[in-house]
Parts: structure tokens; sequence; C-alpha cells
């Protein structure tokens, strides 16, 4: 995984967290990343 690529994608998502749910999807393991743009 891509280490920018995941904090972009959590920065992203974090302030629409509500649960602890919603917090567990964003661990790196759990999140799926949107394809590289080339």
């Amino acid at each position: 995984m891509d280490p920018y690529r995941y904090l972009v994608a959590l920065f992203k998502a974090l302030p629409h967290a509500r649960t602890a749910d919603d917090y567990e999807t964003l661990l790196s393991w759990n999140i799926t990343l949107a394809p590289a743009a080339d």
C-alpha cells in the first residue's frame, strides 16, 4: 500500500466517520483505495 494514497484517503474520509465501525473501516488493513491515476 502506498502510504501517501492511504493518508489522502484517510484524511478525506475522517470528517465523515461517526461510529466505531466507521473508524475501523479506515484502518490501513480494511480501507479500499481507488486505483492510482497515472
